[in-house]
């Protein structure tokens, strides 16, 4: 039974940030130092980070449940979002299994409802947050391929060293422009580097014989016989080459025989490596690991505009004036298009889609087809607000990087 007398809301002093970072590294399944320590150290400095982000279950003037809110964008094409990431939910052993948890999940998101976010993130456990909305749209991406075959690569000339504070500026750039296709990928800005430059310090930069940067590499020993990289980034696809053959050295070098990636299929090495004997992998879970919430429907859509005044310029097959409407959870959404510009206006239209605000968000990213709601059942719709449809929601690789996890 939930307890009377608990109060929720955002931390206000130090001191209940202190307290609230003591019960969640406690609670983590990692080493309490270690968690204590990134939690002090990062998440405390996390960019655009304020007390308040840290949202507390309070009962007899003690913490017993706390989580902790990041503040980024992130892109989906030509739209940038305002993402609330949700991440290190914990609650005092005594107090569990009493609905705690989902109260203080629920007042994290009417939080960010009244703070102008556009959609919440999270990697969640199984068969748990989607009762709050949020949705699986986040696969993870796997290329498994042996240090032989990297090894038989041949590429530009180049050098290995380790990564610098300097090489922040062309890193991020490098990033950045490798994660264009990725859809809800973050926008990384230098401070995003700074703060967590400890988890960096392992890289690997590969320049070549001028000392340009070519790309970078992120690695982590796995297991007994993988070398696993958690990041890659490269400035084409022949720096590509010279990225993949230096993981394949370090892999010799540590003895592994086996090397995992984890990267989306639509980046330049995942290109480079349809041409070579690899295993690309894509985990799908229903109801757990990476999964968002859209926020505030209304703001969202106005954001996707640019996006989809974009796709459908591309497009010479779409009619130049019509208009569709999305029924979202019963909230009308007319999005009237003419002449290759988008409006919208929340009221009822013609050629009316059904769906939910989980169909929402797995459309948006791109995790699933439209193609999934328009069989679901019949829909009265012309064949020019069908292809309308298709072309704003395109199929997408959404993703998040392991290093911007929350």
């Amino acid at each position: 039974m939930f307890p009377e007398d608990i109060e929720i809301r955002g931390a206000k002093t130090q001191r209940e940030v202190d307290e609230a970072i003591q019960l969640m590294a406690s609670i983590s399944r990692q080493d309490f130092f270690v968690a204590n320590d990134w939690l002090v150290n990062i998440g405390a400095k996390y960019p655009n980070f304020q007390n308040e982000h840290i949202r507390i279950a309070i009962y007899n003037g003690k913490i017993i449940s706390a989580l902790r809110i990041t503040t980024d964008i992130i892109r989906i094409g030509e739209a940038r979002l305002k993402m609330g990431g949700i991440g290190w939910v914990s609650t005092a052993g005594h107090f569990r299994n009493k609905g705690i948890a989902s109260k203080l999940i629920q007042n994290a998101v009417q939080y960010m409802k009244a703070n102008a976010y556009h959609v919440s993130m999270l990697f969640g456990i199984p068969n748990f947050y989607h009762r709050f909305g949020f949705a699986t749209t986040l696969p993870e991406y796997y290329i498994n391929i042996t240090t032989k075959e990297v090894l038989n690569i041949q590429p530009v000339p180049h050098k290995v060293r380790k990564i610098k504070p300097g090489d922040i500026l062309l890193l991020r750039k490098i990033h950045n422009e490798n994660d264009e296709d990725i859809a809800c990928s973050l926008i990384r800005t230098q401070a995003h580097f700074a703060v967590k430059w400890i988890e960096w310090e392992n890289g690997k930069t590969i320049i070549d014989m001028n000392g340009k940067i070519l790309g970078y590499f992120l690695p982590r020993k796995n297991d007994s016989d993988t070398l696993f990289i958690q990041e890659i980034g490269s400035t084409d696809i022949e720096s590509s080459k010279a990225v993949l053959y230096a993981i394949g050295k370090l892999a010799e070098k540590e003895k592994v025989g086996k090397i995992q990636i984890a990267s989306p299929p639509c980046h330049p090495l995942a290109r480079l490596l349809i041409k070579h004997y690899s295993i690309q992998e894509i985990h799908y879970k229903r109801n757990e690991g990476g999964m968002m919430a859209v926020v505030n429907e209304e703001e969202t859509l106005e954001c996707m505009i640019p996006e989809w005044e974009k796709q459908i310029q591309q497009k010479t097959f779409i009619q130049q004036d019509d208009e569709l409407t999305l029924l979202i959870s019963g909230a009308p959404y007319c999005i009237h298009y003419r002449k290759g510009s988008i409006s919208i206006i929340k009221k009822l239209g013609r050629n009316k889609i059904s769906m939910d605000k989980v169909d929402l968000a797995q459309l948006l990213t791109g995790y699933i087809y439209v193609t999934d709601i328009l069989d679901k059942k019949r829909f009265s719709i012309s064949s020019d607000a069908r292809n309308f449809l298709i072309a704003i929601f395109p199929k997408r690789f959404p993703y998040v990087w392991q290093m911007d996890r929350f």
